[in-house]
């Protein structure tokens, strides 16, 4: 079952104040997604910061061999992902899908600006958990890699 989006940021970001997290809720746009159906392709215009409310989505890249593509990580529930978004002019490194039937909400730049404008301190902390959960993929990344090398 899906979260509202109130329990969502809630739940997500309980440091955020109250007034902040309704301010994100008004800012994001909920999309839906089946099995199987692409988010964003590598090299596309960063729209925004995507959150996953439920499913799971996987992240995927090409491996240089003919159409070939690989799943480089795999988001549950209330992952960030899509974070080049918030860079403006930015393109997607990579690739997302969804793995099953997926809702996820979109921040887009322009009300992330103007989320971080309105609410400085709220923005900070937003960005402080998106570089949080960026960096232990990245650290989770690392460590299966090395198992691999």
């Amino acid at each position: 079952m899906t979260a509202s989006l109130p329990e969502f940021f809630a739940s997500a970001l309980p440091a955020i104040s109250e007034e902040g997290r309704a301010l994100l809720c008004r800012s994001v746009e909920p999309l839906s997604f089946t099995a199987g159906q692409q988010i964003f392709n590598r090299g596309e215009s960063a729209r925004g910061l995507y959150f996953l409310l439920f499913g799971r989505i996987g992240i995927r890249k090409e491996t240089g061999f003919e159409d070939k593509t690989q799943v480089i990580a795999l988001l549950d529930h209330g992952a960030p992902f899509g974070e080049r978004g918030l860079l403006d002019g930015m393109t997607h490194g990579a690739g997302a899908v969804a793995v099953v039937d997926s809702t996820v909400a979109l921040l887009p730049l322009a009300d992330y600006v103007a989320f971080t404008e309105k609410m400085p301190a709220d923005g900070r902390i937003l960005l402080e958990w998106v570089l949080l959960q960026v960096s232990r993929r990245l650290e989770m990344a690392s460590e299966r890699l090395a198992h691999i090398l």
